[in-house]
């Protein structure tokens, strides 16, 4: 991984919440930082070894920033952080930890990332609690509920808005209709490529998922397929990823 930086500061100041919290927030948008490795096919092992490493010493030092790992579409390795405001991406949130590893054993802890990948990307989402569905509070990490079935929804800028209003539209059906298929909703933000929204969804695997699924479908029936089509004609594209969610590369400070 890289520590990112990023020199322009955008306006919105988002109030940072930990990753596993169930409490009602005061804010209704938390950011997230996105860091993605693309890992080479042969060397997932080796590379989470590495990672597996980054965690033990966070540990060991009792290291302040956290973060929730995830295996994506098959060999991208996706490390999701909360911040407070943009300014936080000029900050290094390993410092406490390279000062009490040591520069030395720090840096080469790091550089063995590198091989393991050519390049490797960093972006901003802003969860939105009041388009997500979670009746019993929001959390990105729900216990036992590893797998994610992610679904980006792009629009053209100037439909941006009447995304959102489907969303609230969605949002509505499922509070009424009493859905157990709970999800988040994340704008897209800094850095990302085009404008979308993405609906993140949880579950204990594959299987679960497709099962739920078909059961919210039959649940929301008519309306719920009339909601989608509006969103159709609105759309310029979807994509689909899926993975899990990698609680032994994560780390969540005490």
């Amino acid at each position: 991984m890289k520590k990112l930086k990023i020199t322009i500061l955008l306006a919105a100041i988002l109030m940072v919440f930990p990753l596993t919290t169930n409490a009602q927030e005061e804010s209704k948008n938390q950011a997230y930082v996105f860091h993605t490795d693309p890992v080479h096919l042969s060397n997932l092992s080796e590379y989470e070894n590495v990672a597996k490493n980054l965690v033990e010493e966070c540990n060991k030092h009792k290291a302040k920033s956290g973060w929730a790992a995830f295996k994506m579409n098959g060999s991208n390795y996706v490390y999701v952080s909360p911040i407070k405001n943009m300014a936080e991406l000029d900050k290094n949130s390993f410092s406490d930890l390279q000062e009490k590893m040591g520069n030395e054993a720090f840096g080469k802890l790091f550089e063995k990332f590198n091989q393991h990948y050519d390049s490797h990307s960093d972006y901003v989402m802003i969860l939105d609690k009041d388009l997500s569905y979670m009746p019993s509070g929001i959390n990105i990490t729900p216990e036992g509920l590893n797998y994610r079935y992610n679904t980006l929804y792009y629009v053209a800028p100037k439909n941006y808005g009447k995304a959102v209003q489907i969303a609230k539209e969605f949002k509505k059906l499922y509070t009424e209709k009493g859905s157990k298929e709970y999800y988040r909703v994340y704008h897209s933000g800094f850095g990302t490529a085009g404008n979308y929204l993405m609906v993140a969804r949880a579950a204990k695997n594959a299987a679960e998922f497709e099962a739920s699924r078909d059961e919210n479908n039959n649940l929301i029936g008519e309306d719920g397929s009339e909601l989608y089509k509006k969103l159709l004609a609105l759309l310029l594209k979807t994509e689909i990823m899926t993975g899990y969610m990698m609680p032994e590369l994560s780390y969540f400070p005490n």
